[in-house]
């Protein structure tokens, strides 16, 4: 799914596979990345059925009361199977593309980067230039999400 995305619209992205299970604990420890480019995601829903996708640095929890009020109701993250469903992926696992009809706000700490990298299951990771992100979601905004 989302190696089709990336072919069929030419981006500079590229997935990272491992043979084994790789948690980010493991890819800091082992200095596989720029510890500052690796992301999180993660899916809220609102009372009235929008979704919004979140991107913080890895570690860095999403303050629900500041994404609330940017919003302006409140959120709920999503579960397992709201995420799967929704996403195609597993919680903790959205890719920061792809994802249609999804709002999709970024914490500015990621702003200057020249890509990110997150993971999209406990073997494979994406690394995107920034720019991409920002060109292939329909409604994006930078907002502080982070203390």
């Amino acid at each position: 799914m989302l190696e089709e995305f990336i072919g069929a619209n030419n981006l500079k992205a590229e997935i990272i596979s491992f043979s084994t299970e790789t948690p980010v604990a493991v890819i800091l420890k082992q200095k596989k990345f720029v510890p500052r480019t690796i992301v999180q995601t993660k899916l809220f829903i609102s009372a009235k059925k929008d979704e919004i996708l979140t991107i913080t640095p890895f570690g860095k929890e999403v303050q629900i009361e500041l994404l609330e009020e940017i919003i302006g109701e409140d959120l709920l993250e999503s579960n397992e199977e709201e995420c799967l469903k929704i996403t195609g992926y597993k919680r903790g696992f959205a890719p920061p593309i792809s994802i249609y009809g999804v709002k999709v706000i970024i914490d500015p700490i990621l702003e200057n980067l020249n890509y990110i990298i997150a993971p999209i299951s406990t073997k494979k990771y994406l690394k995107i230039p920034l720019e991409e992100v920002l060109s292939f979601n329909e409604d994006i905004s930078f907002e502080v999400l982070t203390e």
